[in-house]
């Protein structure tokens, strides 16, 4: 019993990291994304001003911004921006919902992320079992049946 919740908490540790690494990457995307929108605004290819060129002598047969992720279309900015604003809020609820707090706001408004989602089955000896994704790791439920 002491393997299974050591494993488990190794897969949450990783889990944890893993929502830091994608809020990280999501930032450092974020802020080369912009970095691109300006230097395609002012003239697309940063070099000094005196040979520099408006936006509408740059060359338009990319579909999306030099060393970008951002789409060349009206409002390509914004949606790019939001994505990733998006992206960053749900990595942090995320990690919210890793450490458990608040668990009543998970309990309201994101129910699936709840205690009382997961339905309650009895087992055939009278105990109620909860049914989880993890269901084959526990130990003492390989004898029975439910």
């Amino acid at each position: 019993m002491l393997y299974v919740f050591i494993a488990l908490n190794v897969v949450r540790l990783i889990s944890v990291v893993s929502l830091i690494l994608v809020f990280a990457s999501n930032i450092d995307t974020l802020v080369h994304d912009i970095l691109a929108v300006n230097k395609y605004l002012t003239g697309g290819n940063g070099s000094d001003s005196a040979t520099s060129t408006t936006i509408s002598q740059v060359d338009v047969s990319y579909d999306y911004i030099m060393d970008s992720t951002i789409p060349i279309q009206p409002g390509g900015s914004f949606w790019a921006v939001l994505n990733r604003l998006l992206i960053m809020g749900q990595t942090i609820v995320l990690l919210l919902y890793e450490f458990g707090w608040p668990s009543v706001f998970f309990e309201r408004f994101f129910p699936i992320l709840g205690k009382e989602f997961w339905p309650r089955h009895s087992r055939p000896d009278g105990m109620s079992v909860r049914l989880s994704f993890f269901r084959f790791l526990d130990l003492e439920s390989s004898n029975s049946t439910y």
